[in-house]
C-alpha cells in the first residue's frame, strides 16, 4: 500500500482498531469455565455459553483488527459489522445472565458492580465500533473497491 492510499482510509478505522483491541480481553473469560459448577466450580452455568463465546470472540480480534486496517471491500466491511454485532449480543447476554444467575463473588472478581459495569462498558465499546462502520465514509471505503 502506497502512502497516497493511507491518507485516503477514515481516521474512524484506527478508533475502530483500537476499540476491538480492548474487547481483546474477553479472551481471558475462558479461564472462567473451570469454575462453573459442571466442572465443580461454584459459579452457575449459565455463564457457559457467554464465555465460550467471549473467548472465540477475543482469538479472532487481531484478526478482525488486521482487516480493519489492511484490507478493503464489502466482504470485509460486512465481516467486521457482523463480527462486532455478535459481540454485542454476546455482551447483552452477559448482562441477562448476570441478572439471572449472578457470578458468585470471589473478591473484588465476580461482584456484581464489576462485573454489570465491565460488560456495560464493553458493550458500549462494542455498539461504538457498530456506529462508526456504519459512518458513510467508512462504509465507502470499504465498499469502492480500489
Amino acid at each position: 500500500m502506497n502512502t497516497s492510499t493511507a491518507n485516503l482510509r477514515p481516521k474512524e478505522l484506527k478508533i475502530i482498531a483500537v476499540l476491538i483491541g480492548i474487547t481483546m480481553m474477553r479472551i481471558m473469560s475462558g479461564a472462567m469455565i473451570p469454575s462453573l459448577e459442571m466442572y465443580g466450580g461454584e459459579n452457575p452455568d449459565a455463564w457457559f455459553a457467554p464465555w465460550l463465546s467471549d473467548a472465540v470472540l477475543g482469538l479472532l480480534a487481531p484478526y478482525m483488527i488486521y482487516l480493519a486496517l489492511k484490507k478493503n471491500g464489502v466482504k470485509v466491511w460486512a465481516s467486521l459489522l457482523v463480527y462486532n454485532s455478535i459481540g454485542a449480543f454476546d455482551y447483552v447476554h452477559g448482562l441477562l445472565t448476570q441478572w439471572t444467575d449472578p457470578l458468585v463473588p470471589n473478591g473484588l472478581m465476580g461482584t456484581p458492580e464489576l462485573t454489570y459495569g465491565s460488560v456495560a462498558f464493553s458493550l458500549i465499546v462494542q455498539l461504538t465500533i457498530i456506529y462508526f462502520l456504519a459512518r458513510p465514509n467508512v462504509m465507502n471505503h470499504f465498499i469502492s473497491e480500489k
